[in-house]
């Protein structure tokens, strides 16, 4: 059994077993042994790690794998060996166990008047760079300037060819100890010529070197200046993503009826609303569950991808967990969309109770109207669209307290009037809803020519938000003579123009012809509006 070593190569993390790290800190130390008395020391050790981890990560297939031995010789065997090398001839150089790559694209600050992108291109493409940057001004020519955009497009996509192995896959050259070495050697002696030769080109390259010195300012500070709001983006995304997953948190703990928010009537209210949006056959719980998960997952990827913007140390997440997370989401949402479209191909349907009650007035006699309510839950009997859990003392249980209820007045050819009282309630099938509307408990009074209904209706709590009511339909021969209490304004259904009259709760009315006729009014006004319009 081997031990398991971890170490740090390029400010990245690799775990390797004993035997591989043993291997692998030999190599590296021959290396600084055979270049150790190079001025460039340290620089071709930093490149050296940095591919070295680079070829760590194409044979990684998770974050927490564990390098053996096997994957450091064939690490060591496209690096070289320091000993293969005879730098002294650059002619036989060549590495015997270089790997020919493909060239990738960076940007080219060496040779760069603004950002580097066509010295990148022309070295990606094998053209001369004086060719690219023709190119470019010839299109942004033509094109009124929508090259300049993508050229600042490619300058911000494409990076900088910055360490000696990016410099050498800029040119498509092998990536190894040897090319390493020459490249970094190259970089040391070119700065050698330039010092001999900086009185002779200080003139010709000043412009150029003016040129891109500013360019490369500007792209620092832009730099800079966009690190900083993206900081300050991802606070922003933090704080709201952190609030929306809180949120989801404590609706998870209060439908759950862990009585940290309340009592379990938000939990029975909640189903009982699921269950009048989602008539499937699925419970209210898994519909619940399957809408929090949807929401909760988006924002627990976002709310760490703005940590990771934040801290750039903290450690990456792990591809499983993003396809497991990922995966649950995509499940959430098909079982929620397949709920959804069941649901909406189903009928919404309305069943009532009804029972009607003949009215034997004697002839000539007033028929009066009027509303009343109850002290043990409102004060006035007006309607105020009012559903509230209320406490019936009658029964000492929570009850359903809900004024939706209204009042028609309507003509009938027959010989006596009578009234039509339906509790009525809606569901995706008509028994249920039938069943609902029965448990509706609505009371009236009849004494003699005084009719009064209550303003109200009581229904078990666990109904609330289930479009439920009650309906008074009042038939009235022609002759009949009605008066309406004032109470009763906010719960008559019929349209009336009672503006045209000072006080239309003070007069007498009778039915003719589908409309109201003021007995006691004014003749000037008899009619007063049409009930059915």
């Amino acid at each position: 059994m081997n031990k398991t070593i971890d170490i740090n190569i390029a400010n990245q993390i690799f775990h390797l077993d004993e035997n591989a790290y043993l291997s692998l800190k030999n190599y590296l130390d021959a290396i600084k042994a055979y270049l150790a008395n190079e001025q460039s020391q340290d620089e071709i050790i930093q490149d050296i790690e940095a591919r070295i981890a680079e070829l760590f990560i194409k044979r990684m297939i998770s974050d927490k794998q564990v390098i053996n031995t096997e994957d450091v010789n064939e690490i060591i065997k496209i690096m070289g060996q320091p000993e293969d090398y005879d730098l002294s001839d650059e002619n036989e150089n060549t590495a015997k166990s270089a790997q020919n790559i493909n060239k990738k694209l960076y940007r080219d600050k060496e040779k760069s008047y603004i950002s580097g992108v066509s010295a990148g291109l022309g070295h990606y493409m094998g053209v001369d760079v004086v060719w690219v940057r023709l190119i470019w001004i010839l299109l942004s020519i033509f094109t009124t300037g929508w090259f300049i955009v993508i050229y600042i497009l490619l300058w911000i996509l494409i990076p900088e060819a910055q360490t000696t192995a990016e410099k050498l896959a800029m040119k498509g050259e092998p990536i190894n100890l040897s090319n390493i070495e020459k490249k970094i050697k190259e970089g040391y002696g070119n700065v050698s010529e330039k010092m001999k030769d900086v009185d002779v080109k200080k003139h010709s390259r000043n412009a150029q070197n003016n040129i891109s010195d500013f360019f490369s300012w500007l792209e620092s500070f832009t730099i800079t200046l966009g690190r900083v709001l993206l900081k300050i983006v991802a606070v922003i995304i933090l704080v709201f993503s952190g609030l929306g997953l809180l949120g989801i948190l404590l609706s998870a703990l209060g439908i759950g009826g862990l009585g940290l928010f309340g009592s379990t009537d938000f939990y029975n209210s909640t189903l009982g609303n699921i269950d009048n949006i989602v008539m499937t056959g699925v419970p209210s719980w898994l519909f619940i569950t399957a809408a929090l998960i949807a929401g909760a997952i988006p924002l627990l990827l976002i709310f760490i991808f703005s940590l990771k913007l934040l801290l750039n140390n903290l450690k990456s997440i792990s591809k499983p967990f993003i396809i497991t997370t990922v995966s649950i989401w995509i499940i959430s949402i098909a079982f929620l969309t397949i709920t959804g479209i069941n649901s909406s191909m189903k009928d919404f349907t309305s069943g009532e109770i009804v029972n009607t009650i003949k009215l034997k007035p004697k002839d000539q006699d007033t028929i009066f109207f009027k509303m009343r309510g109850n002290l043990n839950y409102t004060v006035f009997p007006f309607k105020q669209n009012r559903e509230d859990v209320v406490y019936d003392e009658a029964h000492k249980t929570l009850v359903l307290y809900d004024s939706n209820v209204d009042v028609k007045f309507s003509h009938t050819s027959e010989k006596d009037a009578y009234i039509r009282i339906s509790k009525w309630a809606y569901d995706y099938d008509v028994n249920q809803a039938r069943e609902k509307a029965s448990l509706i408990d609505y009371n009236y009074t009849i004494n003699d020519n005084q009719l009064m209904f209550d303003s109200y209706f009581l229904t078990p709590k666990e109904l609330k938000d289930r479009s439920i009511g009650v309906d008074i339909d009042v038939y009235l021969p022609e002759k009949t003579i009605i008066k309406m209490d004032e109470n009763m304004e906010d719960f008559i259904e019929n349209y009336f123009y009672f503006s045209e009259l000072e006080n239309p709760f003070n007069e007498y009315y009778s039915i003719k012809n589908d409309k109201f006729e003021c007995l006691s009014c004014l003749k000037k006004n008899d009619s007063i509006g049409n009930l059915n319009e």
